[in-house]
């Protein structure tokens, strides 16, 4: 097993300062008596974008484990408010669940929804715009789960428009679309459907181009993903021609071939699961293909700039899964799913910085600081020359959780530096290293 992950999967942006954090709890939560804090959170999503009210953003909502349905309280559609992060713990810990009906998720511009399980719902995530709106792509969908639902992700324009969605890293599976662009009235403008590392399977259809009015201009890019085994394969009925790269298609798809394209069986684990990942025996692993520019061009989410995917700045493979070899990055999900990170709270000096890991049940992982500025790889970590860091190690959780608290050390000459973190599991599915974040250290 390759061990030294390439330098460029190590490239990451600063996490967003939001300007409101709020803490969603399904078990411990109160809508009546929380506060939306780490120690006296809400219970349901609804209520922390109802906290939110008409506060600029950028904000983030932090949602725990668990399942967030009309049972807990939640009332759909939930509308999120511009420039909103909505943070799940993870897919498979963290779920929004319908009753078959209605809207689950509804965006606004410059909003991130990401990590969670979205099930049973008429539409379980949708991006719409009022007329004359021109934005670019700015919203985006990534490591989600999007499953049972009629429509599992839909775009929507009016008059006017000029914008689009991003999705990346998700799995799409068991809904009758999987996902819908509804363009009928854009007139001369365009609007975009952009996917990356996704997998697309066992729907009904795996992608809509809904009715394309007159001038309408709709754009599809679908780059290093699995879109097959599906009723309907089909990429057509796109009023421009789609970009389709380093992807599994149908046997008979016309883009097979070139680009990168191929056509063969994936080995997926199939059935209505969230399970994308490949067999070991998949002619997919290593399939590599051609380099993926991110992230897009003149493109934003928010105030913050792009949300990072090193992944697709890394021409090698990321996931350090069990492969026999370690070459190219693999198409579909399976590369950018579980281990993650997340950081809570504030670095000061002399203080301590709380991190929480998300991987499988049960892993051991470890956990490190590095207080420097010039990160270098070293088996696929972001190690930083001593003595200015900090490490530790836990045991995570049956739910696949497990936190850490590490100090940061009280020498004034770190003010201003950027700390890095990055998470480090070695499981049963093999070794694999988390997305590193950074952060700043305060006085």
């Amino acid at each position: 097993m390759k061990l030294i992950a390439p330098l460029a999967a190590l490239l990451t942006l600063a996490a967003p300062s939001f300007a409101d954090t709020l803490f969603v709890d399904a078990v411990t939560g109160d809508d009546q008596q929380g506060l939306g804090s780490p120690t006296a959170p809400f219970a349901t999503v609804t209520k922390a974008v109802a906290a939110l009210g008409a506060q600029p953003g950028p904000h983030t909502i932090r949602v725990a484990p668990g399942v967030y349905n009309v049972a807990l309280g939640e009332s759909f559609p939930i509308q999120l408010p511009k420039d909103t992060e909505l943070q799940g713990a993870g897919h498979s810990l963290c779920t929004i669940s319908g009753e078959g009906d209605g809207t689950l998720l509804r965006m606004d511009r410059g909003v991130l929804i990401t990590d969670f399980t979205v099930q049973r719902g008429d539409v379980g995530i949708l991006s719409a715009v009022p007329g004359f709106t021109i934005m670019g792509p700015e919203r985006h969908v990534r490591r989600c789960v999007v499953r049972q639902c009629t429509v599992g992700i839909r775009m929507t324009d009016a008059l006017h428009t000029d914008y689009g969605l991003v999705v990346t890293n998700s799995v799409i599976t068991g809904n009758i679309v999987g996902l819908e662009a509804e363009v009928t009235g854009n007139d001369f403008q365009s609007c975009s459907l952009l996917v990356y590392g996704c997998t697309i399977t066992d729907n009904l259809q795996g992608l809509n181009a809904s009715k394309p009015g007159f001038g309408a201009e709709l754009y599809l890019t679908l780059s290093t993903s699995i879109l097959r085994g599906n009723g309907d394969d089909s990429i057509a009925g796109w009023a421009g021609a789609p970009t389709v790269q380093g992807c599994v298609l149908e046997d008979s798809s016309s883009f097979v071939g070139q680009d990168g394209n191929q056509a063969f069986d994936p080995q997926l684990p199939g059935g209505f699961d969230d399970d994308a990942h490949l067999k070991v025996t998949s002619p997919a692993v290593d399939m590599g293909g051609p380099a993926v520019a991110w992230p897009p061009s003149v493109q934003w989410v928010g105030t913050s700039g792009w949300a990072w995917e090193p992944a697709f700045a890394a021409t090698l493979d990321i996931d350090l899964g069990p492969r026999v070899s370690e070459l190219d990055i693999d198409p579909g999900a399976d590369e950018r799913r579980p281990p993650t990170l997340y950081l809570l709270g504030k670095g000061k000096v002399g203080g301590s910085i709380q991190t929480r890991m998300q991987a499988d049940a049960f892993d051991p992982a470890a956990i490190y600081l590095g207080l420097d500025v010039l990160p270098a790889p070293l088996g696929g970590l972001v190690w930083l020359a001593p003595p200015q860091f900090a490490m530790g190690s836990v045991v995570l959780d049956a739910g696949g959780l497990g936190g850490l608290t590490l100090p940061i050390p009280n020498d004034p000459v770190l003010i201003g530096l950027d700390v890095w973190f990055q998470g480090f599991r070695i499981g049963a599915t093999g070794l694999g290293g988390t997305t590193p974040k950074k952060l700043r250290i305060l006085p």
